[in-house]
C-alpha cells in the first residue's frame, strides 16, 4: 500500500514551481472514467488519500473530487488555498457547479481552475455577487446562464483521510447534499445526462484519456436500480 509521501509528493522550487508541479502531479495521476450508478450512494464520502488510491475521478461531475485532492497536494507542499464553489443554473434545470482553488503565489494572488483537470491561471477570482454567464450544454452549445458563488472552504491543513462532506464543513453528506441541492434526483439525472459515451468522449477526447465503466446493453435505469438493490441488500445482511 502506497504511503502518503508516496500519494502526495513534495516539491522542491518556489511557490509557483511547486504549485505547477502538484497540478502537473494530479493530473497524470488521476483518470477520468465513466460513472457506474452505484457510485451516486457514496458520492461525496470518499477522502483525499481514497481518491489517489484509486487514482480516479467521474467524467459525468469530477470536480469535487479533483479539488479536494489538489488542495491536500497544495498543503503538503506548504501552500494554503480556499476551495470556492460556484452554482451555475440555466433555462430548463440545467444545473452544474463550478470550482476554483484561491491560493497567492509567490506574493501574487492566482486561482486553479477545476474541472477536467487542474488549470493554473492568474484570471481574476469569479465574483461574489450573482452575475450572468456563459455556459456550454450537454451537447457543447453555448447557452445563458447565472453565476452564485455557494461556498468557500479554507484548506490551511491536511485532511488526507477526512471524507470530502467533512472537509466543505458538513456533518454529514445528507446535509452537503441538501444544501448543494446535490439531492439523489439530482445527481441521478445529471448522471443520465451527462455520462454518455459521446458526452464523454467530448470533454476528454482532446486529451486521450481513458474511458472506463460499464458499457453493456442495460439501461442507465436499469443498472441503477440493480445497484441500489444490491447496496440495500448488503445493508440488511449487515444489519442481521
Amino acid at each position: 500500500m502506497s504511503s502518503h509521501s508516496e500519494l502526495f509528493p513534495s516539491f522542491d522550487g518556489t511557490e509557483r514551481e511547486r504549485a505547477e508541479k502538484c497540478i502537473q502531479y494530479i493530473n497524470r495521476t488521476i483518470r477520468l472514467k465513466r460513472l457506474d450508478p452505484v457510485w451516486l450512494l457514496s458520492f461525496a464520502t470518499h477522502s483525499p488519500e481514497e481518491i489517489m488510491r484509486r487514482k480516479k475521478a467521474f467524467v459525468a461531475f469530477p470536480c469535487l473530487d479533483l479539488s479536494i485532492v489538489g488542495a491536500e497536494l497544495l498543503v503538503r507542499n506548504h501552500i494554503p488555498s480556499q476551495i470556492i464553489i460556484e452554482q451555475r443554473q440555466a433555462p430548463g434545470g440545467m444545473e452544474v457547479h463550478h470550482y476554483t482553488l484561491a491560493l497567492s503565489l509567490d506574493g501574487k494572488p492566482m486561482q486553479i481552475k477545476v474541472g477536467r483537470g487542474l488549470h493554473l491561471s492568474d484570471e481574476p477570482l469569479p465574483s461574489a455577487h450573482e452575475r450572468t454567464i456563459k455556459m456550454r450544454d450537454p451537447t457543447g452549445k453555448k447557452i445563458e446562464g447565472r453565476a452564485t458563488r455557494k461556498l468557500t472552504v479554507d484548506y490551511a491543513a491536511t485532511h488526507a483521510r477526512d471524507p470530502a462532506f467533512a472537509i466543505l464543513g458538513y456533518s454529514s453528506r445528507r446535509y452537503l447534499r441538501h444544501s448543494m441541492n446535490w439531492t439523489l434526483p439530482v445527481a441521478f439525472r445529471n448522471l443520465i445526462v451527462f455520462n454518455s459515451a459521446k458526452f464523454a468522449q467530448r470533454v476528454i477526447g482532446q486529451e486521450k484519456k481513458s474511458i472506463m465503466g460499464h458499457t453493456g446493453k442495460a439501461s442507465m435505469v436499469t443498472r441503477f436500480m440493480l445497484a441500489l438493490k444490491r447496496v440495500r441488500a448488503r445493508l440488511r445482511r449487515k444489519s442481521k
